[in-house]
C-alpha cells in the first residue's frame, strides 16, 4: 500500500509559499490536502500551516482549506 507524507519547511514570512503550493494541489486535485497525504510535518512556519490542514470541524472535514490557511 503506497502511503504519501508531506513536509513542510519553516521560514517565517516565506512560509507563505508553501502554502500557495499547497492551495494549487489542493485546486488540481479538488479534494483537501488531508485527504491527499496520509501524514503530514512541518518545522516552525510549515508546522504551523500543516496543524491549519488538519483540523477538522464538528463534523469531522477540514476546517481549514490550503487557500484560507494561505490567507
Amino acid at each position: 500500500m503506497t502511503r504519501y507524507i508531506l513536509s513542510v519547511d519553516g521560514g517565517g514570512i516565506r512560509g507563505i509559499i508553501p502554502a500557495i503550493i499547497l492551495a494549487e494541489i489542493e485546486k488540481r486535485a479538488r479534494k483537501p490536502i488531508s485527504q491527499i497525504f496520509d501524514l503530514m510535518a512541518g518545522t516552525s512556519t510549515g508546522g504551523i500551516v500543516v496543524a491549519g490542514l488538519c483540523k477538522k470541524d464538528d463534523q469531522g472535514k477540514p476546517q481549514y482549506s490550503a487557500n484560507e490557511v494561505e490567507l
